[in-house]
């Protein structure tokens, strides 16, 4: 893996998740897809973990305060990581489609090495059954800089589409795909 094209740099918390930034430098600043335009991120990361997820779902099955539970689910989170700090292993040969309501955008399937050990603690301390996140990277989108989070399988299911076919071989050609999967 070249450092130069890939770094992750200690995890961050924004927008409600837990996320992995990675620095990846892309040639195609826009590329057109079905018809419309899809432009190039200027930031990009791997959600590792939606924290407005959680605690929406804890709120809601027992009445919590937000802000308290927000520290105390990071916390758990910063504790799991400190035991087993996830690692970015490799972007997977899948490209998919997101479609949320008036947003679409295309993302990278990465594999994680070393998140499961979150989720486990964050299931055994709060007693639900969270499914482990999809980890993506949100490559383009036809609203600039706003990515669609993908938090469960079943939003993976639902709201993603796999690129196959003709359509996926000009997609690949048309982003540099493959200088992507040699890292």
């Amino acid at each position: 893996m070249e450092s130069s094209f890939i770094t992750s740099p200690p995890l961050a918390f924004s927008g409600g998740s837990v996320c992995m930034p990675l620095d990846i430098e892309m040639p195609q600043k826009q590329i057109e897809f079905r018809d419309k335009t899809f432009y190039l991120k200027e930031e990009f990361h791997c959600t590792l973990v939606s924290v407005k997820c959680i605690m929406a779902e804890l709120i809601e099955k027992h009445g919590r305060e937000g802000g308290p539970l927000k520290r105390q689910i990071l916390g758990e989170v910063e504790a799991a990581r400190q035991q087993s700090e996830p690692v970015f292993v490799e972007f997977k040969d899948e490209l998919r489609y997101v479609i949320k309501e008036d947003n679409q955008s295309i993302v990278i399937m990465v594999n994680i090495a070393k998140l499961e050990p979150i989720f486990k603690r964050l299931r055994n301390k709060y007693q639900i059954d969270i499914p482990s996140q999809p980890t993506h990277v949100t490559l383009y989108s036809i609203i600039p800089n706003k990515g669609i989070g993908i938090p469960s399988p079943k939003a993976l299911e639902t709201i993603t589409e796999l690129i196959q076919g003709n359509e996926l071989e000009q997609l690949k050609a048309d982003i540099g795909f493959e200088k992507l999967l040699q890292l």
